[in-house]
């Protein structure tokens, strides 16, 4: 099974998928995680960093050709595990460009990928300014993760994806301004279904 973590920036993927893997691993199962993007999207890498401005639709091309490459290792790998865990995936590619580069553009876009189609996209849904307040307790925020505007329009597109239900068998709303435990009690119970 396929399960790709999804929200804006603080929203508490890392955690979940932590909890999740060290849930399934003591009943038994195997977990592979996934946390794109990979080291491989050098440009995104540079411009999340500050040290290089790149456009939005120069960071869509170098996010998807990243996730797009890594489809033969996530072939192989629902093949080795139990629960392949994506930590983010298409669709944070899509929230996070698809403002600039048009939200229907970057649909199309993403349909013309050659991608491994996830079983279930929990969205940890949680109010922009609570997610920022949590990563800046955190670290120091990234380009995107300082901009709370942005990050509020990225909020909206997460939830137009998930509305239509785009590009995965299922998607699992979850408020994310719940404590962790309670988050990982819901995403446990669905996932052991």
């Amino acid at each position: 099974m396929i399960i790709a973590f999804e929200g804006i920036d603080g929203s508490g993927k890392q955690t979940q998928i932590e909890l999740l893997c060290a849930a399934l691993e003591k009943a038994g199962k195997t977990c592979k995680v996934f946390k794109f993007p990979t080291s491989n999207a050098r440009k995104a890498s540079s411009h999340l960093l500050g040290s290089a401005k790149i456009s939005q639709a120069e960071l869509f091309e170098d996010f998807s050709k990243d996730i797009e490459s890594s489809t033969p290792l996530l072939q192989d790998a629902t093949k080795k595990f139990n629960y392949v865990i994506l930590d983010r995936y298409i669709y944070s590619t899509i929230a996070y460009q698809g403002g600039e580069i048009g939200f229907e553009n970057a649909l199309e876009k993403a349909k013309g990928l050659k991608l491994v189609k996830p079983d279930v996209v929990v969205f940890l849904k949680l109010d922009p300014n609570e997610a920022s307040l949590r990563k800046s307790a955190q670290k120091q925020p990234d380009v995107f993760e300082r901009d709370l505007e942005f990050q509020k329009s990225v909020a909206l597109r997460y939830g137009l994806l998930a509305i239509s239900g785009f590009f995965s068998g299922q998607w699992m709303l979850v408020d994310a301004s719940k404590s962790p435990v309670a988050i990982h009690g819901i995403i446990i119970k669905a996932v052991m279904k």
